[in-house]
């Protein structure tokens, strides 16, 4: 999957995950590669993240967030639910051709409180937020928010 963040800022780094490593959150597909990012909500409150990708060549793909110091998964769009601008075409919806050229796809994952949350329109597409306060691990201080994909 070509995924690069397309902030001005970097807050961390992707890393890759293989599905075989027992250290994997979840129960992960032993035959799959995870990306992970983790966002440091504490150092960065009220900061969302805008991804932008290509569709893999592959049987599948989903984004989900989780608390990462909970564990507690917040939300998740499967690749036939993440739309697209013209002239991309999801290859995982049902009669577009799985060998589409243009591929590309951009979502956003926000804070609920964030008044952009608020909005409506083609800019709110692919949106996926969580509440803070489902971040909070009382004996955890940090607030962490996960990102991975398959």
């Amino acid at each position: 999957m070509a995924t690069e963040m397309t902030t001005t800022q970097h807050f961390g780094q992707w890393q890759v995950y293989p599905g075989n490593d027992i250290a994997s959150l979840a129960l992960p597909d032993y035959f799959s590669i995870y990306l992970s990012y983790t966002l440091d909500t504490t150092t960065h409150q009220g900061l969302g993240l805008r991804i932008s990708g290509s569709f893999p060549f592959a049987r599948y793909m989903s984004v989900n967030i989780y608390g990462a110091r909970t564990g507690t998964s917040l939300g998740a769009l499967t690749d036939y639910q993440i739309m697209t601008r013209h002239p991309n075409k999801n290859p995982f919806v049902a009669g577009n051709d799985e060998d589409e050229s243009n591929r590309e796809y951009v979502f956003n994952v926000e804070p609920q409180s964030d008044p952009a949350s608020e909005q409506t329109g083609p800019a709110r597409e692919n949106l996926l937020t969580y509440d803070p306060e489902d971040l909070l691990n009382p004996a955890i201080p940090d607030q962490k928010l996960a990102l991975l994909t398959v």
